[in-house]
């Protein structure tokens, strides 16, 4: 795997270098300190991830992350960001991040984050879901059904095998459905949750305390 780490901080950035190459030595891992100099090198480079700090000098947070996404539209971009602002990762996840991790985020995090993204699902953490609001459950965990009452069961299989980063064609083939009538459940759970993408679905499925993983 291909990774670009995109943070101004030289010593974050390296440090972060470090625990990847620890977590995984068959990672390829670069640096840069702008969204300037990651477009660049995306446009050389085919990065399998980019990770990508909010706050930066010049192209910046939203923009950095819409720029970086249409240069990059093969790699999937995540945010690393010392915010844990619960607003600032729905925007995120709603201009096409796949992740949002804190720069706090332990060498576990780290390493469940490459896991599920190299499968790829989609990752937020613990903790940035705690501080976006997910609830504490007597069980742990709700049931789609419950935490979505307005979706029909059908619609539950197919937001579940969503979470579990299934492609569309992977859902039809599991689920015995055709491509077309997938795509009119996706359309119905993103209307019933009120999202444009699976990252933000990723987002407020965990905000329901529902298992993404």
């Amino acid at each position: 795997m291909r990774i670009l780490i995109c943070d101004d901080h030289a010593l974050f950035a390296e440090g972060l270098k470090l625990v990847l190459e620890e977590i995984d030595g068959k990672l390829a891992v670069s640096v840069c300190g702008s969204a300037e100099e990651a477009m660049a090198l995306a446009s050389r480079t085919p990065f399998d991830l980019i990770l990508l700090d909010w706050h930066l000098r010049g192209l910046t947070g939203e923009a950095a992350l819409v720029a970086l996404h249409e240069a990059a539209a093969e790699s999937t971009i995540v945010i690393v960001s010392g915010e844990r602002d619960m607003h600032l990762v729905r925007r995120a996840v709603e201009l096409g991040a796949a992740s949002f991790i804190p720069k706090d985020a332990s060498k576990q995090e780290f390493r469940a984050a490459l896991a599920t993204l190299a499968r790829g699902a989609l990752f937020l953490p613990a903790a940035a879901l705690e501080t976006a609001g997910a609830p504490a459950t007597a069980g742990g965990q709700l049931e789609l059904a419950d935490a979505f009452p307005g979706l029909t069961a059908r619609q539950c299989d197919v937001l579940r095998a969503m979470l579990r980063g299934h492609s569309n064609k992977l859902i039809a083939r599991h689920l015995g459905l055709s491509p077309e009538t997938v795509k009119s459940h996706v359309r119905a759970v993103f209307d019933e949750l009120q999202v444009h993408s699976r990252a933000e679905a990723v987002y407020v499925a965990a905000r329901r305390g529902v298992r993404i993983h």
